[in-house]
């Protein structure tokens, strides 16, 4: 099971599975999947025409709180790996909390990790960056952080909330900064030609905060234009680049969280970023990692 998220309707829940299925041979011949939910299973007809298959599937919850469940293959030679199984919670509110430099940067951002009026398990808090040492972590999910990188005390609660499954977001802070978190941080900042903005030409889209849609459909990130950016110094996985191979867009584990490093702002002076097509579902995956 490579990923799978709790969904609210109104009152009900689904399940969003995704499973990746491998296997040694290449024949084309459909073989039976078997999802066990609480016990009751149900089975799915698949044809596997390579040698690997994502399957996506949405299991309904109705009003069930939690339980458990397994994706299962037929018997074959290996029974140790013919069932994967997974356990689900009861809807748990996701908090995101804003630091950032100037005003309309923070509600702009806020908005996108924010969800509409009508769904109160989501909410944003926000903070300038001198108020950060009043910072509380405790119960939120996403921490996104618009300004020169954390350091001292602060920086510490910051590693120890992504190390216990928390997730940071870093957007540039538009000048020298010679701060790093866990050996990243950020080089220079460079502005495109006028008339020629910098363009995303790849990116991570089989998984992640920029990976297409449950439809199939890629998100515009190749459509973005950007005037200005600020580089990403340091090792990390590199999830989406500029044509010239300078990261856009940046992540990196640490104990059981991640931290995402973006090379541009969501400001109409830096990019098209702030017109949300690319911002919001990627700031809302992250949420909900």
């Amino acid at each position: 099971i490579k990923d799978f998220t709790r969904l609210r309707h109104g009152d009900t829940a689904e399940l969003d599975l995704a499973v990746d299925i491998q296997r040694s041979g290449s024949a084309s011949t459909p073989f039976p999947l078997t999802v066990n939910l609480d016990g009751a299973r149900q089975q799915f007809e698949l044809a596997l025409d390579g040698q690997a298959l994502r399957w996506r599937h949405r299991v309904e919850l109705g009003r069930k709180a939690t339980g458990w469940g397994s994706v299962e293959l037929p018997a074959d030679g290996n029974g140790r790996d013919n069932a994967a199984y997974f356990v689900y919670a009861a809807v748990q509110q996701l908090r995101a909390t804003v630091v950032g430099a100037s005003a309309p940067g923070r509600r702009l951002l806020r908005l996108a990790a924010g969800a509409s009026p009508k769904d109160a398990t989501r909410a944003t808090d926000g903070m300038a960056p001198d108020e950060s040492a009043g910072l509380n972590l405790k119960d939120q999910s996403l921490l996104i952080w618009q300004a020169p990188l954390p350091q001292g005390s602060v920086a510490q609660r910051i590693r120890d909330f992504v190390a216990e499954g928390g997730a940071v977001i870093f957007f540039p802070p538009g000048k020298p900064d010679a701060g790093r978190f866990e050996n990243v941080g950020w080089g220079e900042a460079q502005a495109a030609a006028s008339d020629k903005p910098l363009r995303v030409v790849r990116w991570e889209e089989k998984e992640g905060p920029l990976a297409k849609t449950d439809e199939g459909f890629s998100l515009p990130v190749g459509e973005l234009a950007v005037q200005r950016r600020q580089n990403i110094d340091g090792d990390t996985t590199v999830l989406a680049a500029f044509e010239d191979g300078t990261p856009f867009f940046a992540r990196r584990a640490l104990g059981k969280g991640r931290f995402f490093f973006c090379a541009t702002l969501p400001e109409p002076e830096w990019s098209t970023l702030g017109d949300g097509l690319v911002l919001v579902p990627m700031m809302q995956r992250m949420l909900q990692t």
